[in-house]
C-alpha cells in the first residue's frame, strides 16, 4: 500500500496515490472510459475531475511565471494529467493503426478514415445530407459538390488499392442510389 505524501496535512489519508495513477492511466490506455478507470482504481470520477482541474492550475500558474506549488499531492496530480494525455495519445495509436490495417483491405474503413482524418475534404455537408434525408429542394452547385466529393473518394480508393476499372464502376454502382436522391433532391 502507497504511503501519503509527507507534506498532506493531518486527517484523512489522500486517495490519490502513484498506484491510482497507474491504475487509472493503464486502464484508459487500453480503451476503458474514464468513469470506468476511476472504478477501477477505487477512486471516484469527481474525485479524479478534481485532480485534473487542479493540475491544470498548478500548470497554468507555473506558466504564468507564479510560486510552484511543490508539494507531492500536487506532483502526483501533475504526473496523472500527463500521464492521462498519453495513455490518450496510446489509445488512439492504437486505434488508428487497427483503422488503417483496416482500410487496406476494406475501401468502407477507408472511406471511414478519410472522413474522420478530413473532414473538410471527404465528409458529406451535413446541412446537405439533413435536407436531403428531409425531402427538402437543395441547391445544384451544393448537390453538384456533395457528388465531387463521392467522385473523389471513390478515386482515391481505386488508387489506394490498385482496384480496376471494374471494381471501380461496381463502387460508383454502390453510390449511384445515394447520386440519384441528391439529384432528385436538387431538381
Amino acid at each position: 500500500m502507497d504511503t501519503p505524501p509527507e507534506t498532506h496535512r493531518p486527517g484523512r489519508r489522500p486517495k490519490l496515490t502513484p498506484a491510482v495513477v497507474d491504475t487509472i492511466c493503464q486502464s484508459r490506455s487500453i480503451g476503458m472510459k474514464i468513469a470506468e478507470c476511476c472504478v477501477a482504481a477505487g477512486v471516484s470520477q469527481q474525485s479524479y475531475n478534481v485532480w485534473v482541474k487542479d493540475a491544470r492550475a498548478e500548470l497554468h500558474r507555473r506558466d504564468e511565471g507564479l510560486d510552484p506549488d511543490t508539494d507531492e499531492l500536487m506532483e502526483l496530480k501533475i504526473r496523472l494529467y500527463y500521464q492521462m494525455e498519453k495513455a490518450n495519445i496510446v489509445l488512439k495509436s492504437r486505434c488508428l493503426a487497427t483503422w488503417n490495417r483496416a482500410a487496406t483491405t476494406d475501401w468502407r474503413a477507408s472511406r471511414s478514415l478519410l472522413i474522420s482524418m478530413f473532414p473538410e475534404s471527404f465528409a458529406p455537408n451535413r446541412d446537405l445530407v439533413k435536407a436531403i434525408e428531409q425531402g427538402k429542394r437543395v441547391d445544384e452547385a451544393q448537390a453538384g459538390v456533395f457528388l465531387e466529393l463521392v467522385e473523389q473518394m471513390i478515386q482515391w480508393t481505386a488508387v489506394r488499392f490498385a482496384l480496376s476499372s471494374d471494381d471501380m464502376n461496381e463502387m460508383r454502382e454502390q453510390f449511384a442510389e445515394v447520386a440519384e436522391t441528391v439529384l432528385a433532391a436538387a431538381q
